[in-house]
C-alpha cells in the first residue's frame, strides 16, 4: 500500500479551503457585478461565474505547488461534467475539487455554500482525505486514518490563531416527529420527489393534527447538499438526516458523507443497504457517470432511519 504524507494533506488542505474562501468572498465584496459575471470556458463552452473560475484555478495551481512530490492531478467542476471521464487507469494522486458548491447560493447572498475536496488513490480505490468547508465557520475534514478523529479546523478571530476540534457528531432523535429533514429541493423535479410522495403527505397531515407540542419540532428544510452534512454532525442544534430522493454525482455527496459517516453517522441506499467507504471510493472511478448519481439518506440513529425507509425507501416508492 502506498503510503501518503496525511499530515501535509490536512495542512494544505485546510489552508487552502480557508484561503479560497476569503478571496472569494472578498472577490464579491469588492467587485459584485465581476464576480458574478458569467464567462464560458472549457471545450463544452459551459458558462460559470468569473469568481467560480478562479477559485478552481487557484486551488489547481496551490494544490501543484504544496503537494509537487505526488504530481496530483486536481479535477475540477469543469472536467467533472464530462461522462466519460475515467480514474481506472489513472497512477497519480487524484483530488476532486469544487469550490464553490452552491453557486446559485452565492449569487443570491445565501450562506449553505461550500468548498469541498476529496483526496483519492485510484490504483488502491482508496480516499486519503476529506474536506468540506463552510465560510465564516469552519473546515471539516476526516482522514483514513481511523485513529484521527473528525475534526474542525477554526481561524479564532481574536488571537489569529488556528485551533482543531472535535467535532460533536450525530443527534440521538430517533422519531421523525422530533427530527429536522434536509434535502435538496431547489429544483421541480428535487421539490416534487419528497413533496409529491402521498405516504410523507399523510405522515405529515397526521402530526399537523395533533395538538401535542411534541409533534410540533419537526423541521423540513429544502437545502441539502455537503454543508448540511456537516451540520449533521455538528452543532448544538444539529440536523437529524440529510437524504436525495434522486441522487447526485459523487463530488456532491462524497465530500459531507464520507466525513459524517466517520463520525457516526448512518449512510445508506433507499433499499435500507449501507453505503460503505469502499462504495464512496468506487463511487469515484467514473465520477462523472449517471450510474455513479446515488440516491442515499443520512442519519443520525438507526431508528429514525428506519421510520424514514418506512415512508420513502425503494419498495415505497414503487407505490
Amino acid at each position: 500500500m502506498k503510503e501518503f504524507d496525511l499530515d501535509l494533506i490536512v495542512d494544505v488542505g485546510c489552508a487552502i479551503v480557508l484561503e479560497v474562501q476569503q478571496k472569494i468572498q472578498g472577490m464579491v465584496i469588492d467587485n459584485p457585478a465581476r464576480a458574478l459575471d458569467p464567462v464560458i470556458v472549457g471545450a463544452r463552452k459551459k458558462a460559470a461565474l468569473r469568481v467560480d473560475v478562479f477559485a478552481e484555478d487557484y486551488t489547481e495551481a496551490e494544490l501543484r505547488k504544496k503537494l509537487k512530490k505526488y504530481r496530483p492531478r486536481v479535477i475540477g467542476e469543469e472536467s467533472l461534467l464530462k461522462e466519460d471521464l475515467d480514474l481506472s487507469r489513472e497512477d497519480r494522486l487524484v483530488v476532486l475539487l469544487d469550490m464553490l458548491d452552491g453557486t446559485d447560493l452565492l449569487e443570491r447572498g445565501l450562506s449553505n455554500w461550500c468548498s469541498a475536496m476529496v483526496f483519492y488513490y485510484p490504483p488502491e480505490c482508496r480516499i486519503l482525505a476529506s474536506f468540506v468547508g463552510i465560510p465564516n465557520d469552519a473546515v471539516y475534514f476526516a482522514i483514513e486514518d481511523r485513529a484521527v478523529p473528525v475534526r474542525k479546523f477554526l481561524w479564532h478571530i481574536r488571537r489569529g490563531q488556528p485551533r482543531l476540534i472535535d467535532v460533536t457528531g450525530p443527534s440521538s432523535v430517533t422519531v421523525l416527529r422530533e427530527a429536522s429533514l434536509s434535502f435538496y429541493g431547489q429544483q421541480p423535479a428535487n421539490f416534487m420527489s419528497v413533496a409529491g410522495n402521498r405516504r410523507f403527505a399523510a405522515q405529515l397531515a397526521e402530526f399537523a393534527a395533533i395538538e401535542d407540542e411534541s409533534y410540533k419540532r419537526m423541521r423540513i428544510y429544502n437545502l441539502a447538499g455537503n454543508p448540511m452534512m456537516m451540520k449533521l454532525i455538528d452543532g448544538s442544534k444539529r440536523i437529524d438526516a440529510v437524504f436525495d430522493l434522486l441522487g447526485q454525482l459523487p463530488h456532491d455527496m462524497v465530500p459531507g458523507t464520507y466525513i459524517a459517516r466517520r463520525a457516526g453517522a448512518i449512510l445508506c441506499g433507499l433499499d435500507g443497504r449501507p453505503i460503505r467507504e469502499e462504495d464512496l471510493a468506487r463511487m469515484l472511478i467514473k465520477p462523472a457517470h449517471g450510474a455513479s448519481r446515488k440516491p442515499y439518506l443520512l442519519a443520525a440513529t438507526e431508528e429514525l432511519k428506519r421510520e424514514f425507509l418506512a415512508l420513502f425507501g425503494a419498495a415505497s416508492l414503487q407505490d
